[in-house]
């Protein structure tokens, strides 16, 4: 070890852990003379995630190689002036170090991910329990004014009856009049606790309310497995008020079941749906009811059943990778002051896309909800300048709104393939950029890179290019002289 380098757990007792990667690569590379890089592979490259000197674009001539942890990376070590014994076991030891920073960065991720989410989820949950409150209470004065209004107007029947016999009449009306009031209260107890939806769930509950009504209501589909009782109950009472409020027309339902219970109610004709309780109550359970009266009228219920974590579309670490990444969640960063804006886009930042560019479109999508909401701020604030700067700044940005040009076949029509290749649509390393194969040299990067800049500026300056296809140009000779660092 040269006298400039430390022992790896040096390195790790004196840096923060955001800048623990680059210094273990940087104290690996003046430790022994050369060059060192921190790498994941690609399906025809590696990507460089940290290098000392900065700015390396391949591995090419590695001398040495250490798997970093569970990361699926590696640390390469490039031309060392001295590859000995104590070479490899620094090479080791820092391989092993860096694998612990890798670790750290994505659990900081993953912390502030969860951190947000519980946030968002405690806010939900309190809106939820006051809506429930509010839903209990008008269920409580529905349920009274059901009981009240039966009781009264059949028991007002039963005591007419019962004095028309006493005058000798009879004691039919009287019978008819109990028989009433008993089916009526049998109805309002059917809609609190139907006694066929516990033992057979609430496709069978709704054909036993079904056969009650005055008109046919046809049934189709399947709901699958029995879900809990919670769920079962709120998708029973949604869709039987559905069924109370058509009562006079032909009905059809149709049930069906993905991710949550979901029924389709279709009637032939226009129906006044009063809804507003029914709708409030189930969004309380995380569903929602939809109403299209048109000539017709359909009511689409749906009752998902569970709210499931998030799981992150991309490994967090590629997202600490990308510096506009961390440019732009440092901004959000600053934003933040409890307010559910901030809030938001803190949590969509840290579940992009699927995609070979991903943190950059997490970026621009941070971006753009950023600006609306500084646009609130005082004109002199810090926070709208710095917006704007990264903005105008980032040539990641440019890119993106390049490609999407690219797809639409409004610019660059004949070079769209060769454009798009450039900016990443193959593969955002070097040698997929350049259409290169995986085991090209920096030199041929190198090469590729002055021949892209070359060619896309005599393209920019043919007399027949337009002025759209010419700054496309000038975004593209960018992005290749990005790709002109020496090795």
């Amino acid at each position: 070890m040269s006298s400039a380098g430390r022992p790896p757990h040096e390195v790790a007792a004196a840096e923060p852990p955001e800048r623990l990667a680059a210094a273990l690569v940087r104290n690996l590379a003046e430790s022994t003379g050369g060059k060192a890089v921190h790498a994941v592979p690609t399906e025809r490259s590696h990507v460089v995630v940290e290098s000392w000197p900065a700015g390396l674009s391949g591995v090419a001539d590695a001398v040495g190689e250490e798997p970093v942890g569970s990361t699926g990376g590696s640390l390469f070590l490039i031309a060392p002036t001295k590859w000995d014994d104590a070479a490899r076991s620094l090479l080791r030891d820092t391989a092993a170090w860096l694998g612990v920073a890798v670790q750290l960065s994505r659990l900081h991720v993953d912390h502030s991910a969860a951190d947000l989410r519980a946030q968002r989820l405690s806010a939900e949950l309190s809106n939820a329990r006051a809506r429930l409150a509010q839903v209990r209470d008008l269920e409580r004065h529905r349920l009274v004014r059901a009981i009240t209004e039966t009781t009264l107007r059949d028991l007002d029947e039963v005591r007419t009856s019962l004095r028309a016999a006493d005058e000798g009449r009879g004691l039919a009306g009287a019978e008819n009049a109990l028989e009433e009031l008993i089916d009526d209260f049998r109805s309002v107890v059917r809609g609190v606790f139907p006694s066929m939806l516990p033992d057979r769930g609430p496709r069978a509950a709704l054909e036993e309310l079904a056969a009650t009504l005055p008109r046919p209501v046809t049934f189709a589909g399947d709901l699958g497995r029995r879900a809990g009782w919670q769920l079962e109950s709120g998708f029973y009472h949604a869709v039987s008020a559905v069924l109370n409020l058509m009562a006079d027309h032909p009905v059809t339902v149709t049930f069906s079941r993905d991710d949550a219970l979901r029924a389709r109610i279709e009637a032939p004709a226009e129906v006044d749906l009063r809804l507003s309780q029914d709708v409030e109550r189930l969004a309380v359970l995380g569903g929602e009811m939809e109403a299209v009266v048109d000539g017709t009228t359909v009511v689409a219920v749906r009752l998902p059943e569970r709210v499931e974590p998030v799981t992150p579309a991309v490994d967090p670490a590629e997202l600490e990778r990308s510096a506009i990444y961390r440019k732009v969640r440092d901004l959000v960063r600053r934003g933040q002051d409890g307010s559910p804006e901030w809030d938001a886009i803190a949590e969509q930042l840290t579940a992009p896309p699927p995609a070979a560019n991903a943190p950059v479109i997490a970026a621009r999508r941070a971006m753009v909800a950023m600006r609306d909401l500084v646009g609130k701020l005082p004109a002199d604030h810090e926070l709208r300048w710095a917006v704007e700067q990264v903005a105008a700044d980032a040539h990641e940005f440019a890119e993106l709104d390049l490609l999407d040009e690219l797809e639409s076949g409004r610019v660059l029509r004949g070079v769209s393939g060769a454009a798009a290749r450039l900016l990443g649509a193959d593969g955002i390393d070097p040698r997929s950029r350049l259409g290169l194969p995986a085991d090209a040299t920096d030199e041929d990067v190198l090469v590729a890179a002055r021949a892209a800049v070359s060619g896309w500026r005599a393209h920019a300056e043919h007399p027949v290019v337009g002025r759209r296809d010419r700054a496309a140009c000038e975004v593209l000779v960018r992005t290749a002289e990005g790709l002109l660092v020496p090795s």
